[in-house]
């Protein structure tokens, strides 16, 4: 309608798998343990998630990728009983409860960091 060049477009392949590190993993595990108790929990089997965060990987800094829960129990318990999966972060429903996910984001973010700086061993 406005009389724009057609555009170029690339299509370039997805985003590279993120392989976590592994003792980098077992630190920051411990501590996530530690500090959450049980809602800290280790999903070790592959995401299909594609991100641009594999470059780092890629570029050869250890790295570790976790992520926190946005819901709260009530949510939680709402979705439940519509039968309804949460909207992931993606997603235009996505409406976490923006206090604890803050909270809980910010001291996870902070362990990660302090565990990542104590020297091996």
């Amino acid at each position: 309608m406005s009389g724009a060049p057609a555009p170029e477009v690339e299509i370039a392949s997805g985003g590279k798998s993120v392989i976590n590190d592994d003792a980098l993993t077992s630190r920051t595990a411990a501590v996530f343990k530690a500090a959450f108790g049980p809602r800290a929990v280790l999903l070790p089997a592959p995401g299909a998630a594609s991100e641009d965060y594999s470059e780092f990987v890629r570029a050869g800094v250890p790295s570790l990728y976790f992520a926190i829960g946005g819901y709260d129990a009530q949510q939680l318990a709402g979705f439940k009983a519509a039968g309804k999966e949460p909207p992931v972060n993606h997603s235009p429903l996505f409406a976490p409860a923006p206090e604890p996910s803050i909270k809980t984001g910010v001291a996870a973010m902070t362990l990660a960091v302090m565990a990542a700086l104590q020297p091996a061993g």
